[in-house]
């Protein structure tokens, strides 16, 4: 019998290879999602910006839900774009120096993800 969810034991990180495979994983399949929608992101920001929708029309709901799916797709791929040239970084430290002088004192989805996998590293020690 499997232990419920919430008693299952939590690995956190495993390595900075790892992480960056995951998240080049994750952009990857993003990349390919985007790729289904018919509208660019710029393109529903146009038509949303335009005011040819219907306030609180089914259309314009839809629209701004398709919107945010996007943004969550563009997110991934630019923390992957971001993350990967970080493996080449000499050691763990130089790494934590770079990722703090570049990404503290933003507060943008990317910069978050990136500060809270790298603070996760170095507990991990890697």
């Amino acid at each position: 019998m499997t232990k419920p969810y919430a008693t299952r034991c939590h690995t956190g990180v495993v390595s900075l290879r790892n992480e960056v495979a995951a998240i080049e994983l994750m952009a990857t399949s993003m990349e390919r999602r985007l790729k289904d929608y018919p509208q660019t992101l710029a393109e529903d920001q146009a038509l949303m910006a335009s005011g040819k929708l219907t306030p609180f029309s089914n259309r314009r709901n839809a629209l701004i839900v398709m919107m945010g799916e996007k943004e969550i797709c563009a997110m991934w791929m630019a923390v992957y774009k971001e993350i990967q040239p970080l493996i080449t970084v000499g050691s763990p430290m130089d790494r934590a120096k770079k990722i703090s002088t570049v990404y503290s004192g933003r507060s943008d989805d990317v910069a978050r993800c990136i500060l809270h996998l790298n603070r996760a590293l170095v507990l991990r020690g890697c």
